[in-house]
């Protein structure tokens, strides 16, 4: 089977996870390049992918999408409920265009199923809801001493990790504000892409280079946070993962998160807000809770980050193995292609 993908390809955990076992070939390039291959399905992940140079031609790609899902079946795999990078009225009507108009959508979790047909009740399309596979093909080798090693962090320390791009003030804030209410001894708040500083790095310049250097290393590691501006390697993702306590995830209103699923792969403890899939994912002794009333569950933050309790229940790894998973969508898919062959398919 071959997938063709609208995107150009680029470093991705969770592709990589799909594609290793996968029982087809993925073909990633400009959707305008289509006839250039030999292709069985098409498979879109972000809509804004699909554009390359910044060159948002909305209304080309619609045209397209419309006559070339006659011929090929499209299914859309759901990441986000808006748009993931650029957020306008453009992009959120693009988005919803793409939801509306492929054959088949796959989704991560039953959330997304149910908010789907309540955003787009007259679609017609075919659904599946399959798990977002963990990343097993990470290294996985350090141990808790050898993580805190690694990052500079006393053994003593209660580290609590948020990772991922944060995206905006709001976030940036948000993080702050509940590590100054959680208020626990010897806790550390570390953070490898904070983002408050990439904007000022545009304003640096050589002549107050070494003094900038100086406030940014002040401000980034602080007594009990430290904050990067920088992409961690992938090599690198386990020392993080294996030397904290908790991880906290702060987006309190995304539909998947694919940080859970690099906690849940390295075993750590979790809190995480009530949204999206999210929810269904988060068990055993973690704590989920209410944007709205964060404060409420600081007491068993707490506990949870002391505590010697299992993480969380790994009964279920094996379901979310990238094995399992790439058999699950290939068999939806061609589920999908059969469908479409016999033009049962909107």
């Amino acid at each position: 089977m071959n997938v063709f993908l609208p995107l150009l390809r680029s470093s991705n955990s969770f592709l990589d996870e799909l594609e290793k076992k996968f029982d087809g070939k993925f073909i990633y390039d400009y959707y305008e390049n289509i006839d250039q291959h030999q292709v069985d399905i098409i498979n879109i992940h972000w809509p804004e992918s699909v554009f390359i140079n910044n060159n948002y031609d909305y209304e080309n790609f619609k045209a397209w999408l419309l006559k070339i899902k006659e011929k090929i079946p499209v299914v859309y795999t759901r990441h986000n409920t808006l748009p993931h990078r650029i957020l306008n009225e453009d992009s959120v009507a693009f988005n919803d265009f793409v939801n509306m108009n492929c054959n088949a959508v796959h989704h991560f979790g039953q959330f997304s199923l149910e908010e789907f047909k309540k955003l787009y009740p007259k679609y017609l399309g075919m659904h599946s809801v399959i798990p977002h596979p963990y990343y097993t093909g990470l290294e996985n080798s350090a141990d808790f001493i050898k993580a805190r090693e690694k990052l500079g962090i006393g053994l003593d320390k209660k580290i609590i990790l948020v990772f991922g791009t944060i995206r905006n003030d709001d976030e940036r804030n948000f993080i702050l504000n509940f590590f100054n209410s959680l208020n626990l001894k010897n806790s550390v708040l570390l953070v490898p892409n904070f983002g408050y500083f990439q904007a000022c790095d545009s304003f640096k310049n050589i002549r107050f280079g070494t003094v900038y250097s100086k406030l940014k290393t002040f401000f980034s590691r602080r007594k009990n946070r430290i904050l990067g501006s920088s992409y961690v390697a992938d090599e690198d993702i386990q020392y993080y993962f294996k030397a904290c306590n908790i991880l906290f995830i702060p987006r309190v209103k995304a539909l998947n998160s694919g940080v859970l699923y690099l906690g849940l792969t390295f075993d750590v403890k979790i809190v995480a807000p009530r949204a999206g899939n999210i929810t269904e994912l988060v068990k055993g002794p973690n704590v989920i809770y209410d944007a709205n009333n964060l404060k409420g569950a600081l007491q068993k933050i707490r506990d949870l980050i002391v505590s010697d309790e299992k993480r969380h229940d790994n009964a279920e790894s094996e379901e979310f193995s990238s094995q399992i998973i790439s058999q699950k969508l290939n068999i939806f898919f061609r589920s999908v292609i059969n469908k479409h062959h016999n033009k049962s398919l909107f």
